[in-house]
């Protein structure tokens, strides 16, 4: 049976890898917090975090949720540029920060929200006029629209050239796609861009622990602040504990060994084409590796988000529940 269905559980729940990582180093009674600066493992998480993600990045600023990552970001954009204005497209749907929200552009309830912050439909025309209209110091750009179709590679580099161009940086957000469910390591890889930034949402922490991150380039990390001497703008008490980095650690470590990336692509085509074949032209099927949303005819439409390491016969079993419910 399938024991994990979220997007915050790359894996199934209780791997004994990971559980055993988290359960060694709390054996060891060492710091699992320091206020003087980075723990070891923290170091050793986003060194293998940037050579998971590989060029440009060069620093990866851990968090302990996704709006802290995404807010992470934000702070990164506006310090290299010496701009505010910021663009989105579609708006964050994860992350719940005061940042995504205000580029969500919703809830009102809220009242104010953080200025310069503007949601712009997925058009490259748009966006265009968005970035020549004055200064932009980011784009946010998720890799899949409404529906979770996947951005074509066309839109996604069209969407890079117009920021260089602009002078703003292009963020990525890949709490969504990213570490291995789109069936690549991240989804921006596809496209043979390179982002100044990208966000990584919670499921770094495997499920087990509070953990997010933000990848930044070397040279936009080293225009916006110096050198890794200034962590501690955009770090808080547990972001980077060494409790939750060896969750990181271990989750790295299992998508590598077991090629789980590659086996997302494989499953996700399984899936879809199960899903196509059951349901017929009644049903519409979209979706990048693990990462699928399904319409059937009169129930509505629901996201699907096996875990990597499922098997072929449940993915099978997946597509007999969700044409039988």
């Amino acid at each position: 049976m399938l024991t994990s269905l979220s997007l915050d559980a790359p894996l199934r729940y209780h791997r004994h890898e990971i559980q055993d990582r988290i359960r060694a180093y709390l054996r060891r009674r060492g710091p699992n917090v320091l206020h003087i600066g980075p723990l070891p493992e923290a170091g050793e998480l986003a060194q293998q975090l940037c050579s998971f993600a590989g060029p440009p990045f060069e620093f990866a600023l851990l968090a302990t949720s996704e709006g802290d990552a995404f807010d992470n970001a934000l702070k990164l954009a506006r310090a290299a540029t010496g701009r505010p204005r910021l663009l989105a497209c579609p708006g964050p749907r994860r992350a719940r920060s005061l940042g995504a929200l205000s580029l969500r552009g919703v809830p009102p309830a809220l009242g104010a929200l953080l200025g310069d912050c503007e949601p712009v439909s997925l058009d490259p025309i748009a966006v265009e006029r968005a970035l020549e209209e004055r200064p932009v110091a980011a784009l946010v750009l998720e890799p899949v629209d409404d529906e979770l179709r996947p951005l074509g590679p066309s839109i996604f580099k069209h969407m890079e050239v117009l920021c260089k161009q602009a002078g703003a940086l292009l963020i990525v957000d890949e709490t969504l796609t990213g570490l291995g469910r789109c069936g690549r390591r991240f989804a921006f890889q596809g496209a043979g861009v390179e982002p100044g930034a990208v966000v990584v949402g919670q499921g770094l922490g495997a499920g087990a622990m509070a953990l997010a991150a933000t990848l930044a380039a070397g040279p936009v990390y080293r225009k916006a602040f110096g050198g890794g001497e200034t962590f501690d703008l955009h770090t808080a008490t547990m972001a980077g504990n060494a409790a939750a980095c060896e969750a990181g650690l271990g989750l790295l470590d299992v998508l590598e060994r077991e090629g789980l990336p590659q086996r997302a692509a494989r499953l996700g085509e399984r899936l879809r084409a199960g899903l196509r074949a059951a349901l017929g032209e009644a049903g519409q099927v979209d979706g990048v590796g693990l990462l699928v949303g399904v319409t059937r005819p009169g129930r509505g439409r629901v996201a699907v988000a096996p875990p990597l390491d499922a098997t072929e016969e449940e993915i099978d079993e997946l597509v007999l529940r969700l044409v039988s419910s």
